[in-house]
């Protein structure tokens, strides 16, 4: 994606005329480290953090839960009847099966809660950053972690400025 960003802003630049390089005033903004600067950007980690932190309780829980049964079993096995046995390892098997369906659901729910929690946040962050560029006179703002290399301004701190104050804590 941000390969992609970075060849449409070279893109653009071919398209104008030679004068125009000379003329464009050009800016990069590091959005990930705004994210992670902004109140609201702190408050939403904060909040996924959670979310992440209970559902490893949970599969933690569970897990013991399967450690446990297995010992069990393997200080039973040689009391067991061939039957119990069978059992004991169909119940086993049926909540290793439990657990794993468990996993993948809570992974499913955290990455819908992260996108959530981010499509709002980055929406607003992409206004704001065009509200800077323009008030400063920017014609043209790349992520800076599509670029290799720069000398042009970086209106990461103007940024997060902007936003908190816009959008405060969130």
């Amino acid at each position: 994606m941000r390969a992609a960003l970075f060849a449409l802003a070279l893109a653009v630049l071919a398209l104008l005329p030679a004068e125009a390089y000379a003329q464009a005033k050009i800016a990069v903004i590091d959005f990930q480290a705004a994210l992670e600067k902004v109140n609201e950007g702190k408050l939403v980690q904060a909040r996924l953090e959670g979310i992440y932190n209970e559902k490893r309780a949970q599969l933690g829980k569970m897990e013991q839960q399967l450690v446990t049964m297995q010992e069990e079993f393997q200080k039973q096995a040689a009391v067991l009847s061939d039957e119990a046995k069978r059992q004991k390892q169909q119940e086993f098997m049926t909540k290793q099966g439990q657990f794993e369906q468990m996993v993948m659901a809570s992974e499913q729910e955290f990455q819908m809660a992260y996108q959530k929690e981010m499509e709002g946040l980055i929406t607003k962050m992409k206004v704001t950053a065009g509200e800077v560029a323009k008030a400063k006179g920017y014609d043209l703002v790349l992520d800076s972690a599509a670029v290799a290399y720069t000398a042009v301004p970086d209106l990461t701190a103007d940024l997060v400025l902007a936003y908190n104050k816009k959008h405060g804590g969130g």
